[in-house]
């Protein structure tokens, strides 16, 4: 009986503290308004100290705003245009975050005025770099290439790397990158890929990357597959052809994706979503990949496509990595689940993050130190509100250092 009683003393720490605590949630905005489905998201970056968001508010005054998840001051980002009156309608697009040190870069589309007849208005790769607080620093936001005049901007990107910021751009059937210094001058920008890139996460040597799915070929019978990439190239690479692929898969239409990427500094978790569930590869420092493809959750099998399965991400907490998804019911109301994955690709907990009666939805992660913040949006009728939780799932792992 005695060694039963040990045996239980033992096994219930253990149990309670391999399953994830997630904190109760504090809301960060009053409201905002949200811009089109198509391109409505939040952006995060941080560690273990800290983290900021950002986001598109679609109101009166239309703009992109930044807050610190820590003590929760919210900052106004400055236009790149010169005539704000003229351009209000037009809501900056897209946000991304990268931190490297103490300095945070965002990037974002910004409404412009056109150079191209009949287009009044495009939108431009902007840039601007944040105080750790979430301040800009005193100076006008750094401006990229143009978007397409036709069609509206497709992603916006930003990753550190030792040697400064690296921004992309993505238009239709094409990725451009713009490299950056620690003090965001920007160089001409080189295109990267023939293709669009969802997701992007960087080590000292490599960079790794990973691609949507269009819905594409509705109008022909049979509908042809769209493609699904993870792909890498070394850090210093320069040339279109040192792109390497490490992986395809094909989807069947209707087949929109999923997909992002995270490191944890010497390797890569891609995660991404398939008709029903949702999947994830490991990548070494070298950007090639670890074993097979391997399924982190699955979904309701209700249809081919499994809607219910919305908005990816995934993140490093400094002893494994951390996947949230939306989860969208058939009562129209998102609920936020999550999981935990070792750096060895073993699925080590499911759990929710926030499934309550509010309508919770666009999950984004960043953290360390055994600590992760969960930003997310709680959807209403007019407006929307930002919400956050942390998620602690124990202390971090501390690597021996490897020779580069």
């Amino acid at each position: 009986m005695k060694s039963l009683l040990s045996l239980l003393l033992v096994l219930v720490p253990l149990s309670l503290a391999a399953q994830p605590v997630v904190s109760t949630p504090v809301v960060l905005t009053e409201s905002f308004t949200r811009p089109d489905s198509a391109v409505d998201r939040i952006a995060i970056a941080g560690d273990a100290t800290g983290a900021l968001i950002a986001w598109a508010d679609a109101g009166d005054n239309a703009r992109i705003r930044v807050a610190d998840l820590v003590t929760r001051a919210t900052f106004d980002i400055p236009t790149t245009s010169d005539d704000r009156v003229s351009l209000n309608s037009y809501t900056p697009v897209l946000p991304a975050l990268a931190k490297r040190g103490d300095t945070y870069v965002l990037a974002w589309a910004d409404p412009v005025a056109s150079p191209f007849f009949p287009f009044p208005i495009v939108q431009t790769l902007s840039a601007l770099r944040l105080e750790s607080t979430g301040r800009p620093f005193a100076q006008p936001p750094a401006r990229g290439p143009l978007f397409s005049d036709v069609v509206a901007p497709m992603n916006v990107l930003v990753a550190a790397t030792d040697d400064g910021f690296r921004l992309y751009s993505v238009d239709i059937g094409l990725t451009s990158e713009t490299r950056a210094d620690a003090s965001l001058n920007l160089d001409r920008s080189r295109l990267l890929v023939r293709w669009p890139v969802a997701a992007v996460a960087a080590t000292s040597r490599t960079l790794a990357y990973s691609s949507p799915v269009y819905v594409s070929g509705l109008l022909i019978s049979p509908p042809p597959p769209s493609d699904f990439y993870v792909w890498s190239r070394p850090i210093a690479a320069t040339n279109e052809s040192e792109t390497v692929e490490v992986l395809r898969r094909s989807f069947l239409p209707p087949a929109h994706m999923q997909t992002t990427i995270a490191t944890n500094g010497d390797g890569f978790l891609a995660v991404w979503r398939e008709p029903f569930d949702i999947i994830g590869l490991r990548l070494d420092r070298d950007g090639r990949a670890i074993g097979s493809p391997f399924t982190i959750a699955s979904g309701t099998r209700t249809s081919t496509n499994n809607p219910q399965i919305l908005h990816l991400a995934v993140s490093w907490n400094g002893s494994q990595y951390v996947a949230a998804w939306e989860r969208f019911s058939i009562e129209g109301r998102g609920d936020i689940l999550g999981a935990t994955i070792s750096e060895n690709g073993d699925v080590l907990s499911q759990f929710d993050i926030a499934a309550t009666e509010e309508d919770e939805r666009m999950p984004a992660l960043a953290g360390g130190g055994g600590r992760t913040f969960v930003a997310y949006a709680l959807y209403g009728l007019a407006d929307s509100r930002i919400a956050m939780r942390t998620i602690t799932t124990g202390q971090p792992r501390v690597r021996a250092a490897r020779p580069r």
